[in-house]
């Protein structure tokens, strides 16, 4: 009984010995397979995968699966593998049989992908620190710490929340976490002031990794960027009356913020450093130019004014007391919903006129001014609107019927899309002198255009969609081509069309005649019929009285012949 566990175990040594020794066959035909194929796990996370040794080779057989890492489970030709904490950054479980007697084994390797995201993410400038200059190139540093394993590693650039260019990848094999350094080329420009640039390193593991992609950010790095003043003003000429307002506004956007010095005409001999001029009330003599420099450490721009001040004009005659006057009365007026609405009732009159508006009950709004302006009018604006113009010396009433209609409803948009037509290719087969009809129509948007190959007979060119050919000879047969196409593709139609001769016309069956000789040979038939029959009938009957009279003498009684 003792020698049991000893055998088992010195046969189990020797197995374990000989599947070490023996060389593996990685094809063999009834292979191991692991469920899954492929082991995506992040570093001290749990893991597990079920060999199946094989269908029916290693039935009887021992099996067994080989790893430095976790434990296994046997049942029958199922091995179940299990980590508690994968603490391995390359490991590879090997299951594997021995299918005949030199022991040769059947091998197959689970592959293991064990991940870490990077602990850290972060973006610099590379050599540089402070703002940057307009027109000039940087270089934009992200480098990711901690990761695992690299040649999975993705990395975009982000301006805000637009990608610059595409991801960047590295060429390094090594399993266990490194640290990675991607570079980015910039040009700065004054629309980069304030932006904020960021990296992003992502694990792209495949359908077998994790659901959520492990995806980690940098901190944001804000830049600003120095560039010299910009305005869209070069040079204007001004002319004013002598006593109105003078306002120069030389503004213009730079950073850092810009200095302004204004040169004025002699009569102006005060010193200005802001970026407006102000003049209550002009003179003639403030007349000439104001040059306006806006300058900052990266450069200068200059605005030139060439102003001009009239004397004031002569004083117009005095104009006689009237009331008001116009030449409107009544006016229709039909809008859509969403038009602005514009009324003008100015009138002339001396003293100058009010105005006072009635209006419809959805504006209770006063308006006292001669125009009245609805940006935008509702169906509930629809009304008569009536202004009355007064003075003390009368008055005049102005009435607007307004219609507002509803907005009518825009035709759906047609998506843009190239030709479709059902039709690929068809065989036509006529007869010379018909009509030929080919229609190659189908829909597209934008409308598509139509181009005929036709056969060498007809050497016209077609570019409609229907070819109408009214009589075909027998030298239009052959192939047909249209090609439909827009700018989003092309469709090809083939049409193969055979023109058969004339068919010579068969004499025409004169149907009487042979009803004639089908009646003729019928009575013929009948009346012989008859002739047969009543002979036959006869020769029946004369051979009955024959019998009856033999009969009747040659049975007379006997006593009749001795008398």
């Amino acid at each position: 009984m003792l020698l049991r566990p000893v055998f088992a175990l010195w046969a189990l040594v020797t197995f374990q010995r000989r599947f070490h020794v023996s060389s593996c066959v990685w094809s063999c035909e009834d292979k191991p397979a692991f469920f899954p194929p492929r082991l995506v796990v992040k570093f001290n996370d749990p893991a597990s995968a079920l060999c199946v040794a094989c269908k029916r080779l290693c039935l009887n057989r021992i099996v067994d699966l080989e790893s430095a890492l976790g434990t296994k489970t046997s049942n029958g030709t199922r091995i179940t593998w299990n980590v508690d904490r994968m603490t391995e950054w390359d490991t590879s479980p090997m299951c594997i049989y021995s299918f005949n007697d030199d022991d040769d084994q059947c091998c197959a390797r689970l592959a293991v992908t064990v991940y870490q995201p990077p602990d850290i993410v972060s973006i610099s400038l590379v050599d540089h620190s402070g703002p940057m200059l307009e027109g000039h190139q940087y270089t934009l540093r992200c480098t990711v710490q901690g990761v695992a394993p690299a040649e999975h590693l993705l990395v975009t650039f982000l301006k805000g929340k637009e990608p610059l260019g595409p991801s960047q990848s590295t060429m390094t094999r090594q399993k266990t976490p490194v640290t990675e350094f991607f570079s980015l080329n910039i040009t700065a420009t004054k629309e980069d002031d304030r932006v904020q640039y960021r990296c992003q390193a992502a694990l792209e593991l495949g359908p077998d990794g994790p659901r959520d992609k492990p995806v980690v950010e940098s901190t944001s790095l804000k830049s600003t960027v120095h560039y010299g003043p910009q305005t869209d003003q070069t040079s204007q000429s001004i002319t004013l009356i002598a006593g109105e307002p003078l306002s120069l506004n030389c503004s213009a956007i730079a950073n850092p913020a810009p200095s302004y010095t204004w040169t004025l005409p002699p009569a102006r001999p005060h010193s200005f450093n802001s970026s407006v001029l102000n003049i209550s009330s002009v003179a003639l003599v403030d007349g000439g130019q104001y040059v306006c420099v806006i300058s900052n450490e990266r450069g200068n721009v200059t605005v030139t004014y060439n102003v001009t001040v009239n004397a004031l004009r002569t004083t117009t005659p005095a104009i006689p007391i009237h009331g008001p006057q116009t030449d409107q009365t009544s006016q229709s007026i039909t809008l859509i919903a969403g038009e602005p609405l514009s009324l003008n009732c100015s009138a002339i009159a001396n003293p100058a006129p009010s105005y006072t508006w009635t209006l419809p009950p959805a504006r209770p709004h006063s308006f006292n001014s001669s125009v009245l302006n609805i940006s935008s009018v509702a169906l509930v604006d629809g009304g008569q609107y009536v202004c009355v113009i007064s003075n003390e010396r009368g008055n005049v009433t102005v009435t607007y019927n307004v219609t507002v209609n509803a907005l009518p409803t825009p035709p759906p948009a047609i998506p843009i899309h190239g030709p479709q037509t059902d039709q690929t290719s068809q065989s036509i087969t006529l007869i010379a002198g018909e009509l030929l009809s080919l229609n190659c129509s189908a829909i597209a948007n934008p409308a598509p255009s139509y181009t005929w190959t036709l056969p060498p007979a007809r050497p016209h060119s077609f570019n409609s969609s229907v070819l109408n050919i009214s009589s075909v000879a027998l030298v239009d047969g052959g192939q047909y081509v249209c090609v439909i196409s827009n700018e989003r593709g092309n469709v090809t139609v083939t049409y193969n069309v055979t023109v058969n001769a004339l068919p010579t016309p068969t004499p025409a069956v004169n149907y009487v005649a042979i009803i004639i000789g089908v009646v003729v040979v019928v009575v013929v038939v009948i009346i012989v019929a008859a002739i047969v029959y009543i002979k036959r009938y006869k020769h029946n009957r004369m051979g009955q009285y024959t019998l009856w009279f033999r009969n009747r003498f040659q049975h007379a009684p006997v006593s009749n012949q001795m008398e």
